[in-house]
């Protein structure tokens, strides 16, 4: 997420993370798949910007 954030600063720029919540229903196991996180913005405003991150799998190849 914090990459995702990241993509909707002017260079240079820094910032905080105001909050930090994560859901863990089970163990990701993988079971010789690729196990891949994905990043999204959902929000940016001019202070504050919202973002999600979902994981999937994938058969290797």
């Amino acid at each position: 997420m914090g990459c995702a954030v990241h993509t909707t600063l002017r260079v240079g720029a820094g910032y905080p993370t105001l909050e930090l919540k994560g859901s863990y229903l089970r163990a990701a196991r993988t079971d010789g798949r690729t196990l891949t996180a994905e990043g999204t913005v959902l929000h940016a405003g001019r202070r504050t910007v919202t973002a999600q991150a979902r994981r999937s799998t994938t058969v290797a190849n």
